[in-house]
């Protein structure tokens, strides 16, 4: 291995100089320190760390305005998810400070998204299609686009705008690079948008295709799989739907979501009884 001891040599010294103990351990050490110098940027860092591993502290003082106004565009972030249930007028502000101080950078796509749920969550579709546009327009090139055109569709289905939701998931379709979930996932909310509009036939084709085309992504097959039940009764073919069901008890791993699994059993029992 010699011939490569000048490659491995930085790997090794980073390996040495790890730190033994627990990420979170270290981030509470760190955090001390910077609450005893009282330093609120290094605090408010720390905690970002530890909220992303699960542990929500509050801060020392309050979060403002004229702090954030000094934080990276992670960092600011950080706040706004914190502040989202506290007080979601100061994470709005938060995230429209990003959007304007920080226009280039790839924080702005998470903070449109963030304000595009708030949006819809007070019922303001529009707006929240609109936030999601502005990412597609602006970063095209994003690997978060084929999520956001998947949350498009689901806001225009709400709209009753079944016919562009579903532009939305045939373009994903049409790109060979997002074959797996994210096909899987255009397919099954194919179904849903038919389903909005009660057209049941065209929802079991999709549903069909998203569970015999992606057999091994439990998760949405299994969603298929319940979803196509309901499509089958709607077209009045009650034993095509049970034996749809029983199919999917049959051929689901044990992979797939607790919730999904509970609730084709409860269905399958519901119709045979």
């Amino acid at each position: 291995l010699s011939p490569i001891n000048d490659l491995m040599s930085p790997y090794r010294t980073q390996l040495d100089q790890y730190p033994s103990e627990t990420p979170e351990d270290y981030f509470n050490e760190l955090l001390t320190k910077a609450r005893a110098e009282n330093s609120i940027i290094a605090e408010t860092r720390l905690l970002m760390g530890l909220y992303r591993l699960g542990v929500e502290l509050a801060p020392r003082q309050a979060f403002d305005s004229a702090l954030i106004q000094t934080l990276t565009p992670r960092a600011i972030l950080y706040v706004a998810d914190y502040e989202r249930n506290k007080r979601l007028s100061f994470a709005e502000e938060a995230w429209n400070l990003i959007l304007n101080k920080y226009p280039t950078d790839d924080a702005v796509i998470v903070a449109y998204m963030r304000l595009a749920d708030v949006s819809a969550e007070k019922g303001d579709l529009p707006r929240a299609l609109d936030y999601l546009e502005q990412i597609i327009t602006k970063f095209p090139g994003s690997p978060k686009a084929p999520a956001v055109m998947l949350r498009q569709g689901e806001l225009l289905s709400e709209m009753n705008r079944g016919d562009q939701a579903r532009e939305k998931y045939q373009y994903i379709l049409r790109v060979p690079e997002w074959r797996g979930v994210l096909h899987a996932r255009a397919l099954y909310q194919i179904g849903q948008s038919y389903m909005a509009e009660s057209a049941y036939a065209e929802a079991h084709g999709f549903f069909e295709r998203t569970f015999l085309g992606y057999p091994h992504l439990a998760e949405w097959s299994a969603r298929a799989y319940l979803a196509d039940a309901d499509a089958l009764l709607g077209m009045d073919a009650k034993q095509d739907a049970i034996n749809t069901l029983k199919e999917a008890s049959q051929e689901l791993s044990a992979n797939a979501p607790e919730d999904i699994l509970l609730s084709i059993k409860a269905k399958l029992k519901e119709l045979q009884g």
